[in-house]
């Protein structure tokens, strides 16, 4: 309970700070949950463990501590509930999952039960051919749960794979189903054979662009096609010429992109620079959200198992709605997914920071560091899927750091409300600096590390990556 105490002993008003959702437990449970390389779950469970001990049940707890009961069956006692396990193929784990979802949507405000609660209580109500109801108890109850809404949102429901169009035509190369990770090339063309299957294909080249620096373009393409510093034009056609298409796999010497060495100086013909709606700079192209989502597979905050496809898509450096060039850029190197609840401790928590970058051999790195100083990298889980991505490099890490909406100089330069900035502004200039920093630091102490010593640290952030267990998470 120390770390509880001391963030008590922190907040200014205890009272108000325990209403609001940076309360005090779900700042403790985010400190937990990364200096215990746990997951959020498991880290909320210990903690209202700790809690119920203190509080409710210390005499329980003294018959744990002598050795009567263990730790399990204290957390029965103190809940009173029970797990029911079911085991079927992932893909219908997660339309069950989502299906549960889409049930306890139609809840009103006022219902009392955390999401987990209400997806029990949901499981439990169609099992014994119950209706599922609101809790509410209010006569105004605005809750949506009749047999027409509740169809409308399962009409919605949508369980996503990615793979290569290889492994479709009968390549061996894994895909990933969201909510579950990696399934075998057999597992995905299974999937592809349902009846209610849709496929979509989408090519990796549409995201990429000319790049300006480099020697030699080529006669084939549009002139019209070079990277620009401006809006984008209206026409695809004025993009790209009609018969033209990029092919990163070739350098402009000639050479296949792999065959050169990880982080070789050499400018790369092709960028990926098409990465934002036209009409919205804020928001992502669909390719470039599929990738961002799949590259991570759940929420990007360690120990979080939110599938990806029901996180938002954050811009790690925050994008600026009046004047996009000052923030940071809609890109894959600059995207993390995360799911709502810590997207809304990453807008709302002071001191929490978090950073994403893609080093020489084209690997992406994120790290997170909490308001107590704990600071957790690692890699995208899911980038071995995908090769071919680490040999393709954005216009945005080419750049120089002030092009992209990267703040320079150091953290002591900007002080928590800089003259003539909003509470807001100082902020994201505060951790834009913080960024900046880290990323100098970083380049300073790879500097001196030989390549087996970058690998052998790069091994090890991998296996800070938790994977997901199914049963990690019981529905209650």
């Amino acid at each position: 309970m120390s770390m509880f105490d001391r963030l008590l002993a922190q907040s200014p008003n205890p009272v108000a700070t325990q209403h609001s959702l940076l309360d005090l437990e779900v700042q403790t449970a985010l400190e937990l949950q990364l200096s215990m390389r746990t997951t959020n779950y498991a880290a909320h469970r210990l903690l209202g463990d700790a809690l119920c001990a203190r509080d409710r049940l210390p005499k329980v707890y003294d018959t744990m501590r002598s050795g009567l009961i263990d730790h399990d069956r204290f957390h029965k006692i103190a809940t009173a509930t029970a797990q029911l396990s079911v085991t079927a193929t992932a893909e219908d784990v997660r339309l069950v999952w989502q299906m549960l979802d889409a049930v306890i949507a139609g809840r009103c405000d006022d219902d009392p039960r955390t999401k987990a609660q209400a997806r029990s209580d949901a499981a439990i109500a169609l099992l014994q051919r119950k209706p599922f109801t609101c809790l509410c108890e209010s006569d105004g109850c605005t809750a949506q749960i009749a047999e027409p809404q509740l169809d409308a949102r399962a009409a919605r429901i949508v369980v996503h794979v990615l793979c290569d169009a290889a492994t479709l035509a009968g390549g061996d190369q894994c895909g990933y189903l969201d909510g579950y990770g990696p399934i075998s090339g057999d597992h995905v063309r299974q999937i592809a054979e349902r009846d209610d299957a849709v496929i979509h294909e989408h090519r990796l080249d549409d995201l990429l662009e000319p790049d300006p620096a480099a020697a030699q373009i080529g006669d084939d393409l549009d002139e019209a096609a070079v990277h620009r510093k401006g809006p984008r034009p209206d026409s695809p056609d004025e993009c790209r010429a009609d018969d033209a298409h990029p092919d990163p796999e070739n350098r402009e010497n000639g050479t296949a992109a792999s065959e050169s060495e990880p982080g070789s100086a050499l400018k790369p013909r092709f960028l990926i620079a098409r990465t934002a709606l036209p009409s919205d700079p804020y928001r992502p192209n669909l390719l470039v959200d599929l990738l961002a989502r799949f590259l991570w597979g759940t929420c990007s905050i360690p120990g979080c198992e939110r599938a990806a496809f029901a996180c938002d898509l954050d811009h790690v450096a925050e994008f600026d709605n009046i004047c996009p060039d000052r923030g940071g850029p809609t890109c894959i190197c600059i995207l993390l997914p995360k799911c709502r609840f810590h997207h809304l401790l990453k807008t709302s928590l002071e001191g929490f920071v978090d950073e994403l970058w893609i080093d020489a051999d084209g690997r992406y790195h994120s790290a997170v560091t909490t308001p107590g100083g704990q600071t957790v990298e690692a890699l995208a889980p899911n980038q071995w899927l995908m090769p071919r991505l680490a040999q393709l490099r954005c216009r945005h890490q080419l750049a120089e750091p002030s092009a992209t909406g990267i703040a320079t100089g150091s953290v002591d330069e900007w002080p928590q409300r800089a003259s003539g900035l909003t509470r807001t502004e100082a902020k994201h200039a505060r951790r834009r600096a913080e960024r900046n920093a880290n990323a100098a630091r970083r380049r300073a102490a790879e500097a001196h590390l030989t390549k087996t010593q970058l690998d052998a640290r790069a091994a090890g952030r991998a296996a800070t990556r938790l994977t997901m267990d199914p049963e990690s998470e019981p529905p209650f």
